[in-house]
């Protein structure tokens, strides 16, 4: 604000005209009563001195609040990573959490001693179609039947994860006409 006065004084100098000089006189006292009204150097230094004990509390706060923040932000990185990582489909198309939610529906399911767990595996596996034909049936239409077999392999666990029973069984049915089939007059293999 000085320097504000010390230019009025300066362009008071060389100013002739009067009416420019009487407003130059009135910027002057207002900066003058201005400048009084702030005080002293002296006092904004004191003050200013007064003001830099609370100032470097606040900035110490400040720095527990931000390695606080730090501390949440690094730790929120790593459980999104984790997440990321359990929810992530591998190459056969499933994740983690699913693997996790099957296996709790499994226990679930298999809290009582009554439980087992049955795994079958096919072995080997196949059919084919028989087709006649004679002079009879040439007006009909020639006859289809159906032949099958397979060789399967099972695992009965009990709930502890020890074997009950397994074997592997083989099954060949023989032809069998088509509407054999759909009536279900299949037999079922006798022990």
């Amino acid at each position: 604000m000085t320097a504000v006065v010390d230019n009025l004084n300066r362009a008071l100098a060389r100013e002739t005209v009067p009416s420019f000089r009487r407003r130059l006189w009135e910027e002057k006292n207002d900066a003058l009563v201005e400048l009084a009204t702030l005080g002293s150097a002296a006092n904004h230094a004191a003050n200013s001195a007064a003001l830099d004990a609370p100032i470097a509390a606040a900035r110490r706060a400040i720095g527990v609040i931000d390695t606080s923040v730090k501390a949440l932000s690094d730790l929120n990185e790593r459980f999104q990573v984790f997440v990321d990582q359990f929810v992530k489909i591998d190459d056969k198309g499933s994740n983690a959490l699913a693997l996790f939610i099957k296996s709790e529906d499994i226990e679930r399911i298999m809290g009582n001693m009554n439980s087992y767990w049955l795994e079958i595996k096919s072995v080997s596996a196949g059919g084919n179609n028989r087709t006649r034909k004679n002079l009879i049936w040439f007006f009909a239409g020639a006859r289809v039947d159906h032949s099958g077999g397979v060789i399967a392999e099972y695992t009965l666990y009990n709930t502890r994860g020890a074997v009950v029973t397994s074997d592997k069984i083989a099954y060949y049915e023989g032809y069998i006409q088509p509407k054999n089939i759909k009536k279900g007059k299949l037999k079922d293999i006798v022990r």
